[in-house]
């Protein structure tokens, strides 16, 4: 019974790395873009 709960739930492993890695691409972007943002408002200022 554990060997088959362990491979039916192998092949999510894989979906939960692609959405860690979407996830921290996305956030990473978005970090990049506020601080941009927070460096132009200081220089206009």
């Amino acid at each position: 019974m554990q060997t088959a709960s362990i491979v039916s739930a192998f092949p999510f492993i894989f979906i939960l790395l692609i959405m860690i890695v979407s996830l921290s691409k996305a956030l990473r972007e978005d970090y990049q873009k506020i601080a941009i943002n927070i460096i132009k408002e200081d220089v206009l200022d």
